[in-house]
C-alpha cells in the first residue's frame, strides 16, 4: 500500500475502518448484510483504487481487508489512536460517506442484547482479530461504555470461578483429616453408600451387628460373613466385619495345640497374619446395601476395645436347629408343618452326631437335647428386631451354619439379590482372573481335586474323576483342563494326560497369581485359592470335590452368572423359600 497518502485519504480509510468497529458493537458480530455495508463504505472512500484493497476485496475475504488495513494504520499513522479525536473527525466524514442503517436490521439496546441476539457469522469458526486485540475491539466512545461481548471470555470466567471454589474447598477436607476424625483408622474403617467415611458422631450413634468368626478356612469364614450380611440387612444395623484368617495358619495352630479349639483357633491367629477383609471382598460395593465397619485387629482386641458398649449375645447351634425370617403364629399349623418337613429333609444333626469342633453353644444345645424329636426354630425378626443394645453379637462361631428358611417369598428374592449383586471379590482378584484368562483362552474346562485334608475325597481314584469329565463330554469341547488342587505330587494326574487332557495348574501362572508386592504375604495360598475359584467359575465344564465348601462356592458362582431374578435353592443360596401352599 502506498505510504504517501494525503491526509484526506488517510482519514477516509481510517473512518471506514473505525465505522466497522463501531457497527460490530451496535449489531453484534457482522452478518452478511453488514459485510456488504462495510464494503460499500470502502468503495465510497478515495482509497478504492489502491491495488491491495482491490485484490483483497475481489477475493471477498473481509477479515483480511480489515486486518491488513488496521496494521497499516497502526504502524504508520499512530496519531489516530486518540478515541475522542477520531470520533469527532470521523463523525463529519461518515455523515456523508456511510449509508443509513437498513430497517431490516434490529437495533440492539445494550451489550447483553447484542450478545444474546445471536447475530453471529456462522462461517467464522475461530476468534477474529478484534477478539484478540482488546485495545481496538472493546472500547466504545458512545455513552462512555465499555463493552466486551466474547462468549469465550464469559466461559473462561465461569471456569475460573469453579476452579477457585474447588480450590477453596479442598483445604477443608484436608483439615478434617489432620484434626484426627479418622484417628482410629489403624483399627477400623467405615464404608457408607459406596464410600469410606470419617464421621465420629455416626460411629457412636450406630447400632451394630457382628459375630465371632468360625475356626476354619476361607469358605467357612465366608459362609458366616454372608449369613451376617443377610441378618444385618434385615435388622437395619451396621455390619462389623472381621479380617480373614489364613487357612494354613488355622491348620498349623490345630496341629500345634494337639486338641480341637473350635472357634477359638481363629482368636489365636496373630494380627500380623490376618488379612483385612477388604483385600478379599469389595466392601465399598457392599456398603451400597448397608453400612459396613471393617475391623483390622484380632478378635480379642476388638472385644476389649468395645466393652464400653452394650452387648446382646446370641448363641444357637445351626447344626441342631434352623433360623427363619419370622416365626409363624401358633395357629398357623400349615406353616409349622412346612418348616418341620423341611427340617426333616435336611437331616439336621442330633446332639450325639454333631462333630466335637461344631459343638458350640453347649448350654443352648442341652436345652433342646432333652426332646430329640423337636427341632428348634429361631426367628431373626422375632428375637432380634426389638433389641436396643449397641451390638448384637453371635458368639462361639454360631454364625456358621449352612441354611436359613424364609416364609416370605419377596424377602427370599431380596436376600438372593443381596448376595449376588453386593458380595463380590475385591478388584485385585478380578484383575488376576483377567490376566490368567488371557493366558488360558476360552473355552477351557476346570476341576477341583481336594486330597490332602478332606476325608471324602482322599480315596477317589483318577478314573472316577475321568468318568465325571466324560459324562459331561469335556473333551468334545476342549482338551484344556485347569486343575485346582492341594495335591503336591502332580504325577497323580498322569492318567488325565494319557486321556488327552492338556493340564494347567496354579504353578503355571505364578506371575499372574502373585504380584511382586504380595509374594511374601502369609496369605498367599488363600489369595491363590480365591482366584482359582473364579477361574473354575468361568470354565465351560466344572467337576468338584464332594462336600467341599470350596467346590460348592464355585457352583454357586457359576449359577450366579446366569441368575435372572428367579428363586434359588440350596446349595446355590443359604436362604431358601418355604412354600406353605404346596403343603
Amino acid at each position: 500500500m502506498d505510504s504517501n497518502l494525503t491526509d484526506d485519504e488517510i482519514l477516509s480509510l481510517f473512518c471506514a475502518l473505525y465505522h466497522y468497529w463501531l457497527n460490530s458493537f451496535d449489531y453484534g458480530f457482522l452478518s452478511q448484510k453488514k459485510e456488504i455495508e462495510f464494503k460499500v463504505e470502502l468503495r465510497g472512500s478515495r482509497i478504492k483504487s489502491l491495488p491491495k484493497v482491490k485484490n483483497v476485496m475481489r477475493d471477498g475475504d473481509l477479515d483480511n481487508v480489515v486486518y491488513w488495513l488496521f496494521w497499516f494504520l497502526k504502524s504508520k499513522y499512530s496519531y489516530f489512536t486518540d478515541p475522542l479525536r477520531r470520533h469527532k473527525r470521523c463523525s463529519i466524514v461518515m455523515s456523508r460517506l456511510s449509508p443509513k442503517r437498513p430497517n431490516s436490521l434490529a437495533l440492539q439496546q445494550s451489550h447483553s442484547d447484542a450478545f444474546v441476539s445471536g447475530h453471529f457469522n456462522k462461517r467464522r469458526l475461530s476468534l477474529t482479530w478484534f477478539d484478540l486485540m482488546p485495545e481496538c475491539s472493546w472500547k466504545r466512545v458512545k455513552l462512555n461504555r465499555r463493552i466486551r461481548k466474547s462468549q469465550f471470555i464469559r466461559l473462561a470466567l465461569v471456569a475460573l470461578v469453579i476452579i477457585v471454589l474447588t480450590a477453596h474447598k479442598l483445604p477443608r477436607t484436608q483439615l478434617q483429616s489432620s484434626r484426627g476424625i479418622c484417628s482410629n483408622s489403624s483399627k477400623y474403617k467405615i464404608y457408607v453408600k459406596g464410600k469410606r467415611v470419617c464421621n465420629s458422631e455416626r460411629i457412636q450413634s450406630s447400632k451394630y451387628f457382628t459375630y465371632q468368626p468360625p475356626g476354619g478356612g476361607w469358605n467357612n469364614q465366608r459362609i458366616a460373613f454372608e449369613n451376617a450380611v443377610i441378618m444385618a440387612k434385615l435388622l437395619n444395623r451396621t455390619l462389623i466385619v472381621h479380617p480373614m484368617a489364613p487357612h494354613q495358619e488355622i491348620v498349623r495352630l490345630k496341629k500345634f495345640y494337639l486338641f480341637d479349639l473350635g472357634h477359638q483357633v481363629y482368636n489365636r491367629v496373630s494380627s500380623k497374619r490376618l488379612l483385612p477383609l477388604s483385600k478379599v471382598i469389595d466392601l465399598s460395593r457392599l456398603s451400597k446395601l448397608l453400612p459396613v465397619k471393617e475391623i483390622f485387629t484380632n478378635h480379642t482386641t476388638f472385644i476389649q476395645d468395645n466393652q464400653h458398649l452394650s452387648w446382646y449375645r446370641v448363641c444357637h447351634n445351626g447344626f441342631q436347629g434352623l433360623w427363619v425370617d419370622s416365626l409363624p403364629s401358633n395357629r398357623n399349623i400349615k406353616a409349622w408343618n412346612a418348616l418341620k418337613q423341611r427340617a426333616n429333609d435336611m437331616q439336621l444333626h442330633k446332639l450325639k452326631t454333631i462333630p466335637t469342633y461344631r459343638r458350640s453353644c453347649k448350654a443352648d444345645m442341652a436345652l433342646y437335647s432333652s426332646n430329640a424329636n423337636n427341632t428348634p426354630f429361631w426367628g431373626i425378626l422375632d428375637e432380634l428386631s426389638q433389641r436396643t443394645e449397641n451390638i448384637i453379637y453371635f458368639e462361639e462361631g454360631s454364625m456358621f451354619f449352612r441354611q436359613m428358611l424364609f416364609l416370605d417369598k419377596k424377602r427370599t428374592l431380596d436376600a438372593h439379590k443381596w448376595l449376588i449383586k453386593f458380595i463380590t471379590f475385591a478388584s485385585p482378584i478380578w484383575k488376576r482372573l483377567r490376566n490368567i484368562q488371557s493366558q488360558i483362552g476360552f473355552p477351557f474346562n476346570a476341576m477341583h481335586v481336594r486330597r490332602t485334608d478332606h476325608p471324602t475325597s482322599q480315596h477317589i481314584s483318577p478314573d472316577n474323576w475321568l468318568n465325571l469329565l466324560n459324562k459331561r463330554g469335556a473333551l468334545n469341547i476342549t482338551s484344556k483342563l485347569y486343575v485346582a488342587t492341594d495335591e503336591k505330587n502332580l504325577t497323580w494326574f498322569t492318567p488325565f494326560r494319557k486321556a488327552g487332557y492338556d493340564l494347567m495348574f496354579a504353578k503355571d501362572f505364578m506371575e499372574e497369581l502373585t504380584p511382586h508386592s504380595n509374594k511374601s504375604n502369609a496369605n498367599l495360598l488363600d489369595i491363590i485359592g480365591l482366584t482359582e475359584q473364579l477361574i473354575c467359575a468361568h470354565a465351560y465344564h466344572f467337576v468338584g470335590s464332594y462336600y467341599s465348601t470350596f467346590s460348592l462356592y464355585i457352583k454357586r458362582l457359576r449359577k450366579y452368572n446366569s441368575w435372572k431374578g428367579q428363586l434359588l435353592a440350596f446349595p446355590y443360596s443359604p436362604v431358601t423359600w418355604v412354600d406353605i401352599k404346596s403343603q
